[in-house]
């Protein structure tokens, strides 16, 4: 722990949890305001038991130490705001080169899964306009069909999941056949597996269950 961190502690000052916590917000770490949003530490004053964060609308906005502690999440350098605001070209580059890792890193920014409109939010404006969004995004969802490791839904508004394991293409079609209940709904994913049959290895084996059914 930081020495003077330990010393506002020793003098019952700051409690040890919140000291623990403000060691990881260090000038020039990251973290993230339930209302305010991301920011970046800009200095510690701990004469005047302030901490000063850099929000993207509240430049050097002063926190009193415990409020800091309590309501500010801190967040590592490999966190998808904190890559774009540490080196932005570099991150378009990466958007361009390797969709599929961005993608990746924004769904672990975000717990895991995340929707178009939560993914939109963090790309518009400062990286993209609306039209290259949409163009992105249309040839990034094509990539992400075939890469295995996410789950593409298939209503807009639910979340795309990023998955432990790949699963195949063949196998993610046959699982959402699978679930569907509806005659409706079953025949737009039969009608799916017919238009994606080359991505079967082995269909008479992988197919016959359908027949079957």
């Amino acid at each position: 722990m930081d020495a003077e961190l330990q010393k506002l502690v020793d003098s019952g000052k700051l409690t040890a949890a919140n000291a623990e916590q403000l060691d990881q917000l260090k000038p020039g770490s990251f973290c993230l305001h339930k209302s305010w949003g991301f920011g970046r530490v800009a200095d510690w004053n701990l004469l005047l038991n302030q901490i000063l964060i850099d929000f993207e609308k509240k430049k050097a906005h002063p926190m009193q130490l415990q409020y800091a502690a309590e309501n500010l999440a801190p967040i590592p350098a490999e966190h998808f705001l904190a890559q774009k605001a540490t080196d932005l070209s570099a991150l378009k580059s990466q958007l361009k080169d390797n969709a599929a890792g961005v993608m990746r890193n924004i769904l672990q920014s975000l717990g895991g899964k995340a929707t178009q409109a939560q993914i939109s939010g963090w790309l518009l404006g400062d990286v993209f306009s609306e039209p290259e969004f949409k163009r992105w995004w249309e040839s990034t969802m094509k990539l992400l069909k075939k890469e295995g490791h996410f789950l593409i839904p298939a209503k807009k508004n639910d979340p795309i999941e990023l998955r432990d394991a790949p699963v195949s293409r063949a196998d993610e079609l046959l699982t959402f056949f699978n679930q569907t209940r509806q005659a409706k709904e079953q025949a737009a994913a039969l009608d799916q597996i017919i238009k994606l049959h080359h991505e079967f290895s082995e269909p008479e084996t992988q197919l016959q269950p359908l027949l079957d059914a």
